[in-house]
């Protein structure tokens, strides 16, 4: 959670700030629980780790095919 979403806080406005460190919790979690099942290294690494290695690798794949028509 580094360099994510608590880097817009402190927001003037208490509400912002809550849903800002709520969606940093949702996504922590969605990450550790996509990075544990997937290898004992993606099980430690970092955030930015899983997001580079895990999601943005099959979303090359996708758009690497053909431009539409």
């Amino acid at each position: 959670m580094k360099g994510g979403p608590p880097a817009h806080l402190p927001s003037g406005d208490f509400l912002a700030n809550t849903t800002w460190l709520a969606l940093a919790a949702i996504t922590h979690n969605l990450m550790r629980a996509l990075g544990t099942p997937a290898s004992t290294f993606h099980a430690r690494a970092t955030t930015a780790t899983i997001r580079g290695q895990l999601i943005n690798v099959p979303i090359r794949i996708a758009r690497g095919s053909r431009p539409p028509d």
